[in-house]
């Protein structure tokens, strides 16, 4: 594991587990972590704890289906399942080794039936406690709960205008301050689209980039005062950073601009990308098992600092700079 928001050069951590990891996902304060695990015995969630600069297990908690999964501001687990169900795990108590302790037995509602879920993605805190809810019919849904520990009580409260069965694959939330208007980036095999919302429950399509090779990934970096947003767009063998400008009152209506920022080359197709907190730097995971971490300079400059490569033990640093 590796922090982006560590200087760099400094080294991650690493956690046994006795079983396949099939997803992990750190919460936003980064002290828990979760990772849906895989063995002949079943499937469990596995929650670590950090402490003393350490990630120790604390939790184990059976599970059936998850095929994603995300983290509330306040520490509600959520997931979705192959066959379009949202799932939720919470923490009820003290943490300790045994099977559950602490953390509540896995609680699931239909939301989709028959439907995989492809993403999901809570909205930042400011915007209240709601769940982008994106399936593989190229659906997207926002939900929001009246008992968040219960999934049967979620509702939906919008759904976003997609193009009909165009598989969806990925999401992500407009990183915005109390005032900003909401919006949500969608990628596919289309490209990547932007909807903001427009009235309580209404949402409209803002802007979009038509992309020749499927989007797989997609992230908002967080906005903390500057001009213009950005957002990275995993996309065949590359990373494209976009700047997304709003009209001139700021409104997310249509259309948007969009503009050419980078174009990080990988070499292999794109899985993932994620910026750290400050929204200058970008960790890309390329194939199976390679990740790499770009670095936007005061100049404009970016450089590809460090690279972690399946079967080497720590990193290796790298001086590229585009």
């Amino acid at each position: 594991m590796y922090d982006l928001d560590r200087p760099v050069g400094v080294g991650g951590w690493s956690i046994t587990c006795q079983a396949k990891v099939v997803f992990a996902k750190l919460n936003a304060r980064r002290d828990f972590l979760a990772c849906v695990t895989v063995s002949e015995e079943g499937n469990e969630i596995l929650i670590c704890r950090f402490c003393k600069d350490a990630w120790v297990p604390c939790s184990r908690v059976s599970c059936v289906d998850v095929s994603c999964m995300a983290w509330s501001p306040n520490d509600v687990l959520a997931m979705g399942s192959n066959r379009g169900e949202l799932q939720v795990v919470f923490r009820c108590g003290e943490d300790d080794s045994r099977e559950g302790g602490g953390w509540s037995s896995v609680r699931r509602a239909f939301v989709r039936p028959g439907r995989r879920v492809a993403a999901i993605e809570f909205a930042p805190r400011c915007c209240g406690m709601k769940l982008a809810f994106a399936c593989s019919d190229g659906r997207v849904l926002v939900l929001e709960p009246e008992l968040e520990f219960q999934p049967e009580t979620w509702r939906v409260v919008g759904a976003l205008p997609t193009r009909g069965g165009v598989e969806v694959t990925c999401l992500s939330w407009r990183s915005s301050a109390w005032d900003d208007p909401e919006a949500i980036a969608v990628g596919g095999d289309f490209g990547v689209s932007v909807f903001a919302k427009c009235g309580e429950a209404n949402w409209a399509l803002a802007g979009e980039k038509l992309e020749s090779q499927p989007v797989r990934s997609v992230s908002w970096a967080p906005q903390l005062g500057k001009t213009h947003d950005k957002i990275a767009v995993g996309s065949g063998n590359e990373t494209i950073v976009w700047r997304v400008h709003a009209n001139e009152s700021g409104e997310y209506d249509t259309p948007l601009e969009f503009s050419l920022e980078k174009m990080l080359p990988c070499g292999k197709p794109v899985l993932s990308v994620e910026w750290n907190g400050g929204g200058f730097r970008l960790a890309v995971k390329c194939g199976v098992d390679d990740i790499r971490v770009w670095e936007e300079l005061p100049d404009g400059a970016w450089v590809c600092d460090t690279k972690l490569e399946g079967g080497r033990k720590g990193l290796r640093e790298a001086g590229n700079q585009m």
